[in-house]
């Protein structure tokens, strides 16, 4: 089963009642009634992949990223868009839409404004929409390798295997050579 979602931009003021191009894409007049920009996402659209998406594989994080993104039109998933494979633009550009009042279409609805992403999700209970949270990354940062200490890993690795089998099996000759890495 497909998770669908969409994806929207709040237009800045600056963009309303002008055409607007982005990597060779001419889109049409934009309305000032009108201020938000929305494409149809077909698969994968949970938070998760939307913030491993939007904030590591492609840092949509800023206004002009974002807006391009969507102009590109309907997409398969958050990584393909239909153009790419091999539909018309026109058939699958994005829609222009003048409030956030209101329904939400799919699963997910995820929409970027005033430098933020916000999403908002589907209840199961009665179908009605929840109330929009921010996605924010996850800040998890990764620990280099060099900050790690080695030394007391080796020391606790060592432990847990005589431990788990009461002193039978030692990893004593591991040791040095992991220290080593330091």
């Amino acid at each position: 089963m497909s998770t669908r979602c969409n994806i929207a931009i709040k237009l800045k003021e600056k963009d309303l009642n002008k055409e607007l191009t982005f990597d060779g894409i001419h889109f049409q007049r934009t309305n000032a009634d009108y201020p938000y920009m929305e494409v149809y996402c077909h698969h994968d659209g949970y938070p998760e992949n939307a913030k491993d998406f939007f904030f590591k594989r492609r840092k949509l994080t800023d206004y002009e990223s974002v807006l391009n993104y969507i102009i590109q039109g309907d997409r398969t998933s958050f990584d393909t868009s239909y153009m790419e494979c091999g539909e018309q633009w026109p058939d699958n550009r994005p829609y222009m839409f003048a409030s956030l009042d209101g329904d939400i279409p799919e699963q997910y609805y995820y929409i970027f404004m005033d430098g933020k992403w916000y999403y908002k999700e589907r209840s199961s209970a009665n179908d009605q929409p929840m109330d929009w949270k921010e996605l924010v990354a996850d800040e998890t940062p990764e620990t280099p390798a060099e900050t790690l200490d080695f030394e007391h890993i080796a020391r606790e690795i060592q432990a847990l295997v005589e431990r788990l089998t009461d002193g039978k099996y030692t990893t004593k000759e591991l040791t040095p050579d992991i220290m080593k890495r330091k």
